[in-house]
């Protein structure tokens, strides 16, 4: 029997092993084995590279992407704690100035639970309590703060303790527990665990929803649990804190980014942290930084205002002011003190400059306008 040529490459690669079944078998029955096997090997080679070579050529390079776009997604899961991961800089439109702020979270990434219990924490349902009592009788035990603020005490009862301060818990059934045992009997007691803190976020964050923290977490880390501010849109200076309905409190992020004050707020079960679109937002370019856009809340929005968030070198002696209306775009010239009293509109363009005689700015500052303060990663702090 002869072989075709489709059967050469095959009859190679299996001719050792056919030479081991040639020493046991007859020749006759060797020939006929050796030949039905390297057709059927050959005959399902055949078939199977008939199938792939019909294929379109977008089908075969596509076989493998959605295994590498899964690993990749996955990956993506996993450093996120199974959470989309915040928008990447280097996504963003081109030409985008980013926001005074912006590496508050896209630089940083999720900012850590913070789980020391402060003094003046006031308990709540849900708190775990430890209670050691000692002299005329031993007793330790931990207690649940029930639905009512409540805990129960074999020795007194029921006894109220939502909105008793952790510093002043010992003190406040110790007190308690004298009005039946008057004398020979101590109590110590403190917070064993505190009850997560389910808190709203909504607004213009990049992912709002419902995030669980502790006492000490403040309204930064549930804004990082939203991944954080979205960056095109949202206030950096007029986040609020509702209560049941109302505003309880309105938080500035700048004084924080320039000096670290934050209000001491301690934040309760479904509190809602609403974070607003921006309404003026007004680009800064100076010499040697990064052009930044800056938010302007106090009305009429007056140049002072702007200077007030900026550090303006002494050698700066005017600005070229760029704005658009109905008419086009305008461009005029003012000293600083001028420009103190001017009103900004929302996309205002403020070039600082040191050129007295001109009034522009450095050729170099302004191709940084054009280009984007939006490629990540070649920004200075925001």
């Amino acid at each position: 029997m002869e072989a075709d040529d489709s059967c050469s490459y095959t009859y190679h690669c299996t001719h050792h092993d056919l030479r081991r079944i040639q020493t046991i078998w007859p020749d006759g029955l060797y020939s006929t084995l050796a030949w039905r096997h390297i057709h059927v090997k050959t005959s399902i080679l055949v078939i199977l590279l008939s199938i792939f070579c019909a294929l379109p050529v977008n089908v075969q390079a596509q076989s493998t992407t959605p295994l590498v776009a899964e690993l990749d997604l996955n990956e993506n899961y996993r450093r996120n704690s199974f959470r989309p991961p915040m928008e990447s800089l280097s996504n963003l439109d081109k030409g985008m100035i980013l926001p005074f702020g912006y590496s508050l979270f896209h630089q940083r990434g999720e900012i850590e639970s913070n789980n020391a219990i402060q003094p003046q924490y006031l308990l709540r349902n849900g708190d775990v309590i430890s209670i050691w009592i000692w002299g005329a009788f031993e007793y330790q035990q931990q207690h649940k703060v029930d639905s009512r603020g409540q805990i129960f005490l074999e020795q007194l009862g029921p006894v109220n303790v939502a909105g008793v301060s952790v510093v002043d818990l010992s003190d406040y059934l110790q007190r308690k527990l004298v009005k039946v045992y008057h004398q020979g009997v101590e109590l110590y007691a403190n917070l064993h665990q505190v009850a997560p803190i389910p808190l709203l976020v909504s607004g213009a964050v990049n992912s709002p929803g419902q995030y669980l923290g502790s006492s000490g977490d403040g309204i930064l880390y549930y804004l990082s649990k939203a991944q954080g501010i979205d960056i095109r849109q949202g206030s950096y200076r007029r986040i609020q804190v509702r209560r049941a309905g109302k505003t309880v409190a309105n938080i500035d992020l700048y004084p924080f980014l320039q000096s670290g004050n934050l209000p001491d707020l301690q934040l309760q079960d479904f509190d809602v942290i609403f974070v607003p679109q921006s309404k003026v937002r007004v680009t800064a370019i100076m010499p040697s930084k990064i052009p930044l856009s800056y938010e302007l809340i106090q009305q009429p929005y007056l140049g002072q205002e702007l200077l007030s968030l900026l550090t303006v070198p002494k050698y700066i002696f005017q600005v070229k002011l760029i704005t658009e209306n109905a008419n086009g775009k305008v461009e005029q010239t003012y000293s600083i003190e001028e420009f103190k009293g001017l009103t900004l509109n929302d996309g205002d363009r403020v070039f600082f400059t040191d050129d007295v005689n001109q009034g522009s700015i450095h050729g170099q500052e302004q191709r940084k306008l054009g280009e984007s303060s939006a490629q990540g990663g070649q920004h200075g702090s925001g």
